[in-house]
């Protein structure tokens, strides 16, 4: 009796034991699903020991920021930012993936810190090429961090003169019909846009005549008097061409007889109480520096 007892005990014993067997195996069948945590395992994440992360068997309270981990003064020994890293924050999955740390396919540059040149000097990443246009290393100026083209200038940080780009070539530069002017666009133009230009005749060369012939710019209007095409000879002030003082009139440059303008009409002529002339030769008896008291007066010409 005794004999059957134990044998019913052992035959107990091993099915309880098979069916605790069978249950290890049906758990280990069954997948853990670690993204149903808020952390799946992508990349390299996959192949780590589950111990690195959960020290002692702690599960609850797992930082999932990278920087917990990923940093000399982490509580884990995982790879830390290297101390040639460029200046950044320590939101590490915003340029690296957990595929690898190498080959960022795109910079988050929200998440870095400090001047552009910093990194693209050329050394760490490209920089500024030779060819740049004259300009401080100041990229954001101009450039977006998106991509480099296209460009959005900001002249007031750009150096040297305006042809040092403006030459047709880098940008636009001056047409070939342009006005004989010197290389100092900024005299006339602004940087918002080319036209309308305020003209600072500092900066023009040539006669006035080369301009101011009706084509180009306002000229001799059809009733001026005879001259030579000397403008600025009279009309000395740029900002306007009338009114033109009587001392800034250079007869040197005028054409024809004196009577022609000095009519009382044009100019002033012979008063009332002038005594009197054969002809209005004005020139035989007046200087054209000072009209009275005349320079001489010429016999031949006196009407009595």
């Amino acid at each position: 009796m005794m004999r059957v007892v134990q044998w019913c005990c052992r035959v107990l014993g091993l099915v309880v034991l098979m069916g605790c067997l069978n249950g290890v195996v049906l758990a280990q069948d069954q997948a853990f699903d670690h993204a149903a945590t808020g952390f799946e395992l992508t990349g390299g994440h996959n192949f780590v020991p589950c111990e690195s992360c959960h020290v002692g068997g702690q599960f609850a309270g797992t930082p999932t920021e990278c920087v917990a981990c990923h940093s000399i003064n982490g509580r884990f020994n995982a790879t830390p930012k290297p101390v040639e890293h460029i200046f950044t924050s320590e939101r590490c999955d915003a340029c690296h993936s957990t595929i690898g740390f190498q080959a960022v396919p795109v910079v988050d540059h929200h998440e870095v810190f400090g001047r552009c040149e910093n990194c693209h000097n050329n050394i760490v990443v490209p920089g500024k090429p030779v060819d740049h246009i004259p300009a401080p290393n100041e990229c954001a100026d101009c450039h977006s961090d998106m991509s480099w083209q296209p460009v959005r200038f900001n002249h007031d940080n750009v150096g040297d003169n305006c042809v040092s780009c403006h030459d047709n070539f880098r940008a636009q530069g001056k047409p070939p019909n342009h006005i004989p002017a010197s290389e100092q666009c900024g005299g006339c133009h602004s940087t918002v846009a080319f036209q309308p230009v305020i003209v600072n005749h500092d900066f023009v060369e040539g006669t006035c005549f080369s301009c101011h012939n009706n084509n180009i710019a306002r000229g001799w209007p059809q009733d001026h008097i005879a001259v030579q095409p000397q403008c600025d000879a009279c009309h000395r002030n740029t900002v306007a061409f009338a009114p033109v003082p009587a001392e800034n009139v250079d007869h040197e440059y005028v054409i024809g007889a004196c009577f022609d303008c000095h009519n009382n009409q044009v100019a002033p002529g012979q008063p009332m109480n002038h005594i009197p002339v054969r002809e209005p030769l004005c020139g035989r008896c007046h200087s054209t520096e000072v009209w009275s008291p005349p320079e001489r007066i010429d016999p031949d010409l006196l009407a009595f």
